[in-house]
């Protein structure tokens, strides 16, 4: 079950809990909620796992756009550095050497830029999810605990 469910479960909890006179409070059943809250700690770390995993995904692809991006650019010293050698042709194998640099690493930026932007955009709503529950999670536990000073 994931985490929003659990928590819309004991929204539901508390909502339907049996109103205390004269105050705003409810009761409600303290092994229910205790059950959900542990049901959400063992969902907060697959959720944490998963923008790991992106972060380790986005890593990656920045890692291969680099090493791409190196290999181009080998790749086109080494064809500039064969066409400046036959001397038939210098200013057209530097031209070519110039242009095939420039495009490797306008791709490997291309790249780095939009995996980081996506990382970003992900770890950012995950956040952003982490934030909500964890506000969540303590707004009920500051009722539960409120609902047992009452009991008392």
């Amino acid at each position: 079950m994931k985490t929003t469910e659990l928590l819309e479960e004991m929204e539901a909890i508390v909502k339907e809990g049996s109103a205390v006179p004269f105050s705003r409070k409810v009761m409600v059943e303290k092994d229910d909620l205790l059950e959900i809250i542990e049901d959400i700690r063992s969902e907060l770390p697959k959720e944490i796992e998963e923008a790991e995993m992106i972060n380790i995904e986005k890593q990656r692809i920045i890692n291969d756009a680099r090493q791409e991006a190196r290999q181009m650019k080998e790749e086109a010293e080494l064809y500039a550095r064969k066409k400046i050698e036959e001397a038939a042709i210098m200013r057209e194998a530097e031209e070519i050497a110039k242009e095939k640099v420039a495009k490797a690493e306008h791709s490997a930026d291309q790249i780095r830029s939009g995996s980081i932007a996506y990382a970003d955009e992900v770890l950012s709503g995950i956040e952003t999810k982490l934030s909500e529950l964890r506000a969540d999670i303590e707004d009920i536990y500051m009722k539960v605990q409120e609902n047992k000073q009452e009991l008392k």
